[in-house]
C-alpha cells in the first residue's frame, strides 16, 4: 500500500507544479496536454520523463527558476518513488547481513581433503561441485550456506539449477582471501611428443568441436573459421594464437586437426617440458547459476571457458537479488559473464578483461547497480577474425531497466568500449573511462531512455566518441569527449524503428531526439566535433548549452548530413550553443587531455 500511495502523492506533486507552472511558461500551449496528462499518471517512470521534458522548458524560459524547480521535482521523485529512485537499484541490503546457517569449507590444497569430509577447516572437501551440491541439499531444507574456498586452481564446471526447487535461503560463494581462487576450463596437459626440435610439439586431441553455430540472426554474417573456433592453450600464463594449418604455425601460436586427433603447439623458446606449464581449455563452462533468489560470488577468478559464439563462461540467469563483487573474468574464449533475465543485482569492482568476445553481458535486468567494474582488452578472438561490431563489445547491455554505473571502465577492446542495446531505461552513467577501443566509446542504440551520462571521460577511440541510433531522452554532461579518431558524437540510423517494451511487451516508436549536451568539453585536433545524419527532427529537439568546443580549425568541425559547417553556422542551423565557447588550439591535443585513460 506504501508504494501505492507514493506514487500518487509523487502524482500529485507533480501535476500541482505543472498547473501552477503552465500559465507563466505556456505549458499547455507548447505541449498540449500531453504534459499534463503524464503528470497525473501514476506510474513513476513517467515523472522521470516529465521530469527531463519540464528542465528542458524551465531551462528554455528561466534559467534562474530552472534549479529550484527542478530540484523540487527531483526531491518529490526520491521520496515518492522510491522503487524508481536509482539509490534504490541494486541488490537487498539485507543479503549482506543475512544469517548464515550452515559453512563449508572448499581447500584442494589440504592434505586431507576429500568430498566426504564434513566441509570443516581440518577436514574440507576438495571440490567447489560437492560444496554446492551440499548447498542445494542445505536449502531444501531451509538452511543458507556459505561456501568459502581456499586458494588453489579449481579446475571444474559447476551448475547449480533451481527451477521448481525452493530457492530463496542464501548462498554465498567466496574466496578465503579475494584474488587467490582460481575456477578454470583448463586442464593441465603434459608429455608433449617433440615433433620438430625445439620447436613443435604434439598432443593427442580427443575432441570434435569443429566450427561453432552461428547464433540465430547472424545468418547473414559471413564469419572466418577462426572466430567460430573455441580452442585455448596456455604456457606459463600466456596465451598461444591459433592458426587453422600447421604451416602457418610461428613461435607463439597452436594448430588442432581434428582430422588427425592431435594438438600441435609451437610455444615459445624457451619452453623446458619438464618445467613448463601448460594448460588445455577442454569445459564450455565453469559456473552456471539458474533460478537462484539472493546469491553471493566474492573474489573468485573465472577463466579458460572453452566458450563457443554468444557462450558465457559465467551465466547468472532468471535469479533476483544477485551480489558479484571483487570477481575476474579473464581469456575465456567468448564471455567473461553474463546476467541474463536477472532482478535486483549489484556488481562491485570486477575485472573482465582479455576475453575473446565480449567481456560482460547483460540482458533483460531490471535495477541494476554496477560500482567500478571494468571491462577492457576484450575480442582478441574477434580481431583475428576481423570480426569487431555486431555482437562485441566491452560491455554489452540489452533492455536494461532502472541501472546506475558508477566507475565503468572500458579501455582497448578490439571492439566497441560500453553498449547500450535496445530498450534501456532509467540509465545513468557518472564516472565512466571509454578510451582506445575499435570502434566507439560508448553506443547508445534504441533506447527510449531517460539515460544521463556525465562526468565522464570518452577519448582516443578508432572510430567515433559516442554514437546512437534511434535513442531519445539522452543528456550528455559535464563530459569530456575528445580526440576519437572520426567524430567525438556521431548522429545516424534509421529515421524510425520499432521496438517493444521488455516488463509490457507494448510496442513503441523511436526516432533521434530530445537530447541535451549540457557543459560537456569536447575536442580533437584534426577531426569533427558533433555529426548528425539527415536528422531535423533530431536538431529540432536538441538542447546544447555551456559546451566547450575545441578544434585545431575554425571551419568544418561540425556536420550536418553531409555538410560540414563552422561553429557560427551550427549555432545558427540548430539555434543552440548561445553560451557555449568556441577555442582553437594549436598543440597535437586539446587542453582537456589527462592522458590518464589508456590502454595498460
Amino acid at each position: 500500500m506504501r508504494g501505492v500511495s507514493s506514487i500518487r502523492a509523487s502524482g500529485s506533486i507533480v501535476t500541482v507544479l505543472y498547473h501552477i507552472l503552465a500559465p507563466f511558461f505556456d505549458l499547455k500551449e507548447r505541449c498540449g496536454n500531453s504534459l499534463g496528462e503524464c503528470a497525473l499518471t501514476s506510474k513513476c517512470e513517467k515523472s522521470v520523463h516529465c521530469l527531463i521534458r519540464l528542465i528542458r522548458l524551465f531551462w528554455e524560459n528561466c534559467k534562474l527558476f530552472f534549479s529550484f524547480v527542478s530540484l523540487l521535482f527531483l526531491i518529490s521523485i526520491l521520496v515518492f518513488c522510491p522503487e524508481q529512485s536509482l539509490a534504490a537499484v541494486g541488490s537487498p541490503l539485507f543479503l549482506e547481513s543475512a544469517e548464515i546457517d550452515r559453512i563449508i569449507h572448499v581447500n584442494n590444497q589440504h592434505s586431507k581433503a576429500n568430498d566426504t569430509n564434513p566441509g570443516t577447516t581440518d577436514l574440507p572437501l576438495k571440490t567447489i561441485v560437492e560444496a554446492t551440491g551440499t548447498a542445494m541439499r542445505n536449502i531444501a531444507k531451509g538452511f543458507g550456506t556459505r561456501i568459502v574456498v581456499h586458494p588453489g586452481v579449481y579446475r571444474e564446471q559447476i551448475s547449480m539449477n533451481y527451477h521448481n526447487k525452493r530457492n530463496d535461503s542464501l548462498i554465498v560463494l567466496e574466496a578465503e582471501q579475494p584474488g587467490t581462487v582460481i575456477i578454470s576450463g583448463s586442464d593441465l596437459w603434459s608429455n608433449w611428443e617433440e615433433v620438430k626440435e625445439n620447436t613443435i610439439y604434439a598432443h593427442a586431441w580427443n575432441y570434435k568441436w569443429g566450427l561453432a553455430v552461428q547464433p540465430k540472426g547472424w545468418k547473414h554474417l559471413k564469419l572466418t573459421p577462426i572466430v567460430r573456433r573455441r580452442e585455448m592453450v596456455f604456457v606459463n600464463g600466456t596465451a598461444l594464437s591459433q592458426v587453422l594449418s600447421i604451416a602457418e604455425m610461428t613461435e607463439g601460436t597452436f594448430y588442432v586437426s581434428e582430422e588427425e586427433e592431435t594438438l600441435y603447439i609451437f610455444p615459445q623458446s624457451d619452453f623446458d617440458q619438464s618445467s613448463s606449464v601448460v594448460e588445455v581449455a577442454t569445459r564450455s563452462s565453469v559456473l552456471k547459476i539458474n533460478w537462484k533468489e539472493n546469491l553471493i560470488l566474492r573474489g573468485l577468478t573465472f577463466q579458460h571457458a572453452a566458450s563457443g559464439l554468444e557462450k558465457n563462461a559465467v551465466l547468472i540467469s532468471n535469479s533476483r537479488n544477485v551480489l558479484v563483487e571483487d570477481c575476474g573474468f579473464f581469456w575465456n574464449n567468448w564471455a567473461g559473464y553474463n546476467l541474463h533475465a536477472v532482478i535486483n543485482v549489484t556488481t562491485k569492482r570486477n575485472v573482465a578483461n582479455f576475453n575473446g568476445g565480449v567481456g560482460s553481458n547483460a540482458w533483460s535486468v531490471k535495477n541494476f547497480y554496477s560500482e567500478n567494474d571494468e571491462s577492457s582488452f576484450n575480442n582478441w578472438r574477434g580481431k583475428q577474425g576481423g570480426f569487431f561490431g555486431w555482437a562485441d563489445a566491452g560491455s554489452k547491455h540489452h533492455r536494461v531497466h532502472n541501472a546506475l554505473y558508477h566507475g565503468q571502465q572500458s579501455i582497448g577492446n578490439y571492439t566497441r568500449g560500453f553498449w547500450l542495446d535496445s530498450d534501456n531505461r532509467n540509465i545513468v552513467i557518472e564516472n565512466a573511462k571509454w578510451c582506445e577501443n575499435e570502434i566507439e566509446g560508448s553506443f547508445i542504440e534504441a533506447s527510449p531512455g531517460p539515460i544521463i551520462i556525465k562526468n565522464s571521460e570518452i577519448s582516443r577511440n578508432k572510430q567515433w566518441g559516442v554514437r546512437s541510433t534511434n535513442s531519445s531522452n539522452v543528456i550528455l554532461e559535464n563530459n569530456r569527449i575528445y580526440n576519437n579518431a572520426l567524430s567525438q558524437i556521431m548522429i545516424n540510423g534509421k529515421p524510425e524503428r520499432v521496438m517493444s517494451n521488455l516488463e509490457t511487451n507494448e510496442q513503441f516508436v523511436l526516432k533521434m531526439e530530445d537530447w541535451s549536451l549540457i557543459g560537456n568539453r569536447i575536442g580533437s585536433n584534426k577531426t569533427i566535433l558533433f555529426q548528425a545524419i539527415g536528422w531535423d527532427h533530431f536538431l529540432k529537439s536538441l538542447r546544447s548549452s555551456g559546451n566547450l568546443w575545441q578544434s585545431s580549425q575554425s571551419k568544418e568541425v561540425f556536420k550536418i548530413s553531409k555538410n560540414p559547417i563552422s561553429f557560427s553556422e551550427w549555432q545558427r542551423t540548430t539555434g543552440q550553443g548561445v553560451n557555449s565557447f568556441f577555442q582553437i588550439v594549436q598543440s597535437q591535443s586539446t587542453s582537456f587531455d589527462s592522458k590518464q585513460c589508456s590502454r595498460n
